[in-house]
């Protein structure tokens, strides 16, 4: 049975296939919420960057007998509730906590300046109820899940105490090379932050993809199980936590 591309656009799985045969490493990448895929490249319309922790939405909803097409776009599960799944309505609530309101109250891009986050909060919009960075509607980044070296796969090592924003950047040795690979030839930041398992010990579901140029396949998909296997069986890889070895801030 074949590969399904139905989270990842087949060009860019291209993409991260050539860079992992020119960086010579295993690359990883999460999941992305199908939805957000159609806004790539669309004017008026941002990868989420990593400022933004809220996830995208599920569902579109209906609302006074208006349907809220906002699946795939960061959006206010109080202006437009039944948006998010259970898991993703909890983040929205310990985020929007954070942040000290729910978001919904914001109705100019500066309201909290470090964030420069807004509410579409004009009933008549299309995107009413979408939350906006500088202006921009916000859509699903490439999660990165692990970048492997060739010959350090026994290795998580990772830079600590780097900021990135105002956040902590856990990365990896090979992070900006697959970041400005990839980010330049698709045409979008669509790599935003470090891989999760620099700083996770939890297992995903992923794409993988081969720094093996004559392996006839563009990715692997792996099952969460599988992904475990790999880093438990083959690879002998630590996840995030599990390891305690760090380069250098400022290593590449």
């Amino acid at each position: 049975m074949g590969i399904s591309f139905e989270n990842i656009r087949i060009q860019d799985a291209i993409i991260f296939k050539n860079a992992a045969v020119e960086i010579n490493a295993w690359i990883l990448l999460k999941r992305t919420n199908h939805h957000s895929l159609r806004y790539i490249g669309k004017s008026g319309f941002s990868p989420k960057p990593i400022q933004c922790k809220f996830k995208t939405a599920d569902y579109g909803v209906w609302i006074n007998n208006k349907f809220h097409n906002v699946a795939g776009l960061v959006a206010s599960p109080d202006l437009l509730p039944g948006i998010y799944s259970n898991e993703k309505k909890i983040n929205w609530n310990r985020y929007a906590a954070r942040l000290g309101s729910t978001l919904s109250n914001l109705t100019k891009p500066n309201s909290i300046q470090e964030f420069r986050f807004s509410v579409d909060r004009n009933p008549s919009s299309r995107y009413y109820g979408c939350v906006k960075f500088d202006g921009k509607y916000l859509f699903g980044d490439y999660d990165l899940f692990d970048i492997v070296p060739i010959g350090h796969e026994r290795r998580n090592f990772r830079t600590v105490n780097e900021a990135r924003y105002g956040h902590q950047h856990n990365r990896g040795p090979r992070f900006f090379a697959v970041e400005n690979y990839v980010n330049k030839r698709i045409g979008e930041n669509m790599i935003q932050h470090a891989a999760q398992a620099q700083f996770s010990n939890e297992y995903e579901a992923v794409y993988a993809f081969s720094p093996d140029h004559i392996d006839r396949h563009i990715m692997h998909s792996w099952s969460k199980s599988e992904t475990r296997f790999q880093y438990e069986q083959i690879w002998s890889r630590p996840l995030g936590t599990m390891d305690r070895t760090h380069l250098q801030t400022g290593s590449s």
